[in-house]
């Protein structure tokens, strides 16, 4: 049986509520997506689901396409801890985290990869890379005139009281400083794709962050402390449809942005990129 080169875990998480059936529909298009974008050959890629003892439904099984993985957590972990589960079972030599609610938007296979073999030709050992991530069309304000989608996130930055915020927020996907493959910060969990040895390295998402938020800055963080690069891949492109399982609650947040900012900002270990204050987590 042949090695996959990239293992995508897909964290699958369907709420007891009025939407579970459009949740489960999200996530049937995601892994759509990803099947019709699989490289030539599919042996390159195991498709790997682990659902965290999702309330709102009894099982997937015979829902997902049959060449999905489905393992269902017994309790549930967590976004961090169903991340590490489904990494616990994976073969590949790349991890591709991404969200149930995130679909391809046209090859991202070799663009990711290619990327970090360019950072291995420089001699650089890259950990994390990410795609351009987008808004759909409804949350796009020029796209029923130019076709073009709105910028979720190319990476991110630090600003000035180093609170960590997405670089071009908002901006249009043809922003030329947008479309540039360069060394960032930090990469969203969203979607991004990690070498397996900076993930078993540092041992994966610290569980200590809870519900999602701040667990993804605090993995490129540690990743960089290990001496691995983070990276901004803008030829892969996915669409991502934000908190579409509700989201993180409030204390949770507040608690992950505290956590963060005791272990990284309070302690100067990571640095501004911005003179300017974006975002209000904790300035």
């Amino acid at each position: 049986m042949t090695t996959p080169t990239v293992s995508i875990v897909i964290p699958v998480y369907v709420p007891k509520s009025d939407h579970a059936a459009e949740v489960v529909a999200g996530l049937l298009r995601c892994v759509r997506g990803l099947i019709a974008t699989l490289p030539p050959s599919p042996d390159w890629v195991e498709l790997l689901a682990q659902d965290d003892g999702s309330p709102g439904i009894d099982t997937l099984e015979g829902v997902l396409p049959g060449m999905v993985k489905l393992q269902r957590n017994t309790s549930n972990l967590g976004f961090a801890g169903n991340c590490n589960a489904g990494a616990a079972r994976a073969t590949g030599r790349y991890l591709l985290f991404v969200n149930q609610d995130a679909f391809p938007l046209g090859e991202w296979y070799e663009p990711l990869l290619a990327t970090f073999a360019a950072g291995a030709d420089a001699d650089h050992r890259v950990g994390i890379v990410g795609p351009k991530l987008l808004f759909p069309p409804e949350q796009s304000p020029d796209f029923p005139s130019t076709g073009l989608l709105a910028m979720q996130s190319c990476g991110g930055w630090y600003d000035a009281a180093l609170q960590p915020t997405h670089r071009y927020l908002g901006y249009r996907e043809d922003y030329p400083e947008a479309n540039k493959a360069e060394e960032v910060s930090w990469i969203t969990g969203a979607v991004h794709c990690w070498d397996r040895r900076a993930f078993e390295q540092v041992g994966g998402y610290d569980t200590a962050y809870q519900g999602g938020y701040f667990e993804d800055v605090d993995a490129c963080c540690r990743v960089q402390a290990a001496g691995y690069r983070v990276w901004y891949c803008p030829t892969a492109r996915f669409l991502h449809r934000v908190a579409s399982v509700g989201g993180v609650k409030a204390d949770q947040f507040r608690h992950n942005a505290q956590l963060f900012r005791s272990r990284w900002a309070d302690t100067k270990k990571v640095s501004g990129d911005t003179i300017s204050i974006h975002e209000a987590w904790w300035a």
